[in-house]
């Protein structure tokens, strides 16, 4: 496993605290405890909400905040529609990318998760030419501290 999974870990962990638990317990239990397990310990990276908007966050933060949304806290509308515009792109982009959406975002709760699993998901979301998608959530997700 790369170092910045185990820093992203600990960056989402760090976020989902700030969330509060009306976030924080719409993420699968399974997930949380992959997060606690594979975090980098000795890493801390002092969050703040202006770090939505200035590029601190790592890229698997961004991405793993971009799979959290879309799967667990957005409305079945939103989700339909940054699922369409996932499709969109991963139609344009098939023969470059070879995006498989199932495995970016599954439909399913993740069982038996693995980080290796999680790294995987998080390179090919990186590589699937969706970054405005993520910067949508991310203000998203900033909007909702400022409530």
């Amino acid at each position: 496993m790369n170092e910045n999974i185990g820093r992203s870990y600990k960056e989402v962990n760090e976020i989902l605290d700030l969330l509060g638990d009306t976030y924080k317990d719409k993420v699968p239990k399974k997930m949380k405890e992959l997060f606690d397990k594979a975090e980098d310990k000795s890493y801390s990276p002092e969050l703040t909400i202006n770090d939505f908007s200035s590029g601190k966050l790592l890229e698997e933060t961004k991405t793993i905040l971009t799979i959290l949304y879309i799967n667990y806290w957005s409305t079945i509308e939103e989700k339909n529609q940054y699922m369409d515009q996932i499709k969109k792109i991963d139609e344009e982009n098939k023969e470059k990318n070879k995006i498989v959406l199932n495995e970016l975002f599954p439909e399913k709760v993740y069982k038996e998760l693995e980080p290796n699993e999680v790294e995987k998901q998080i390179t090919d979301t990186k590589k699937s030419g969706i970054s405005q998608i993520i910067m949508d959530i991310l203000e998203k997700i900033k909007a909702i501290f400022k409530k």
